[in-house]
């Protein structure tokens, strides 16, 4: 993220220095503008921030006009604080975005299967389709493995295996992301659990995990679950003051 603080600060020295000495402030100025274009030269606006450091000259002679100087400070302040607006927001979620986000990463995992794995590869790349075969999911920690992969570009602080507080024992979270107080718990079905060993799992996490917000993600691979809608229905809602959630996914396979 761009820091324009040393730029900002030294264009308002300049705009109050110029009441006292519009010379110094001139000169001030000319070496203001060269720093602002080090500063700016690889921005998509830097056009217009050159656009904006352009002045008029005085009349009688080459010296610029003090009044177009401020003028292009003020014009080039807009630009460098819109710069650092548009950035903020790029780079920070609320935390109602941020839900949004995981939720459709979560709701939508198998679509990332398909298209990376199960689509035909571009004949002129250099992935084959017999070496995408060759990556599977067997067990929750390949599934959280790939899930965390999705999550991290967009949390870059989400942590893995992170052990938290659960009152009278340990727990392990399998996807933490602090900033938003929410746990990602994974499971992978197997041949030798059923759906009821599976809602028992459940409980004990709701039971244990004190953090305010927590999403299970079902990878259902063997398809234990008997009905996914009225599952997940089941686990969402709030639990002794937690907002939990739950999304099934189950493979297909024709």
């Amino acid at each position: 993220m761009s820091d324009f603080t040393l730029l900002i600060t030294a264009a308002n020295q300049i705009k109050e220095l110029a009441a006292s000495d519009s010379q110094l402030a001139i000169e001030k100025f000319l070496e203001w503008k060269e720093q602002v274009k080090l500063e700016t030269d690889t921005l998509s606006i830097y056009p217009r921030i050159c656009a904006a450091l352009m002045i008029q000259g005085n009349t009688f002679s080459q010296q610029p006009d003090i009044i177009s100087v401020i003028s292009s400070i003020d014009k080039v302040l807009l630009l460098l604080n819109r710069i650092s607006t548009l950035e903020t927001a790029a780079n920070e979620l609320t935390e109602q975005s941020a839900f949004i986000v995981v939720r459709r990463i979560l709701r939508n995992f198998h679509k990332h299967l398909e298209e990376m794995y199960q689509k035909s590869v571009h004949g002129k790349g250099t992935l084959k389709q017999t070496d995408l075969d060759k990556i599977t999911l067997g067990n929750e920690y390949d599934v959280q493995r790939m899930l965390f992969s999705l999550l991290k570009p967009i949390f870059p602080t989400a942590r893995v295996e992170v052990f938290g507080d659960g009152g009278y024992t340990g727990t392990r979270y399998d996807i933490f992301i602090s900033e938003y107080n929410l746990v990602i718990e994974v499971k992978c079905t197997r041949t030798s659990m059923t759906e009821k060993h599976l809602t028992e799992e459940i409980g004990s996490d709701i039971c244990h995990y004190v953090d305010h917000h927590l999403m299970f993600f079902i990878f259902d691979k063997q398809k234990i679950i008997s009905n996914p809608d009225a599952f997940e229905a089941r686990y969402t809602k709030s639990f002794d003051g937690k907002d939990v959630e739950t999304y099934v996914v189950q493979p297909i396979i024709i």
